[in-house]
């Protein structure tokens, strides 16, 4: 089969499929673009031709987007997104920063919020998105282009091999549960005695690969399996004061948040290695200039000093 021509594959018919991809709908992509539907038809039929692969699927019930069209609409969107900022870049002022940030956000990842929220106050015209995800999957699409930047524990990010990590501040580590829970009547509770108990774990943690994990390997214990899985934090706490339960706490304030006032905190009763929020990128993508603010901000927010928190440093 020929290749396509760069004249088939062009942005105005990638911006089509992805507005079908999304509205799952050849009607709603056609109102959406402010187009006719037997345009939209038949410049998906156009793409589809020249790549010489069916995108979607039709039915009486609508259309289904193929493995092809979803490895197309991955890629577009990536593609599109930089076409976008470039235009951006090139219409804004000389002096003005505008522009987007998309940032993916770990476990620890919230710890960033409040610096988030200022960049923000402080940089109007940047677009900021988010996504809440485990730093095995961030990681990944990080590697991709599909994130700028992640945040999240040091001890996931640092073993991805191609990303630049940068260390923010140290948490400090606890096993939170209710006041009158029955540890509460051991003086010096230890590991095995935490250990059997529940877990609470965030469903964005994956148990397998978990730093947790290797302590119940190490001590001949089942593998971990937790009993409640959520990313609700208020539905942990809930989770906390009802049952029998424990969760594992990582936090930069040695009071964690004023937790110790209503639950009962164990200070690294259980051997883990040490946590740091970090930020990482890719370290063969460039750093745009919205990067290098927020990474300044990051590190200004948490009194860091990057020359000496670098990884590896």
């Amino acid at each position: 089969m020929d290749r396509p021509s760069r004249a088939q594959v062009d942005l105005r018919r990638l911006r089509t499929v992805l507005e079908v991809a999304r509205t799952e709908s050849i009607t709603a992509a056609a109102n959406t673009l402010g187009l006719t539907q037997s345009a939209v038809s038949r410049t998906v039929a156009e793409l589809e031709g020249a790549l010489g692969q069916r995108l979607f699927e039709r039915s009486p019930r609508g259309i289904q987007i193929t493995e092809s069209g979803k490895r197309l609409v991955t890629r577009a969107s990536r593609v599109l997104a930089d076409v976008d900022d470039l235009i951006a870049d090139v219409c804004a002022a000389p002096n003005a920063l505008t522009g987007r940030l998309r940032v993916g956000l770990g476990i620890t990842g919230h710890h960033v919020c409040p610096v988030m929220a200022e960049f923000a106050g402080a940089h109007p015209d940047i677009s900021l998105e988010t996504t809440h995800a485990s730093e095995q999957n961030l990681c990944a699409r990080l590697l991709h282009g599909e994130l700028d930047l992640v945040v999240g524990s040091s001890s996931y990010l640092e073993r991805w091999r191609d990303l630049d990590v940068t260390r923010l501040v140290r948490l400090h580590q606890a096993c939170m549960v209710r006041r009158d829970h029955p540890l509460a009547a051991l003086a010096n509770p230890g590991e095995l005695d935490i250990l059997r108990y529940p877990i609470v774990l965030p469903q964005s943690v994956e148990p397998s690969q978990s730093d947790l994990a290797k302590r119940y390997a190490e001590l001949g214990l089942p593998p971990l399996k937790p009993q409640y899985s959520t990313n609700s934090f208020e539905l942990m706490l809930a989770l906390l004061r009802a049952t029998d339960a424990f969760m594992m706490m990582l936090h930069p304030a040695a009071d964690f948040g004023g937790l110790g006032r209503h639950f009962l905190l164990l200070p690294d009763a259980v051997r883990m290695p040490t946590h740091f929020v970090a930020v990482a990128r890719a370290a063969q993508r460039p750093r745009t200039r919205v990067m290098v603010l927020f990474e300044q901000a990051l590190a200004a927010g948490f009194g860091a000093a990057p020359a000496l928190q670098a990884a590896g440093g």
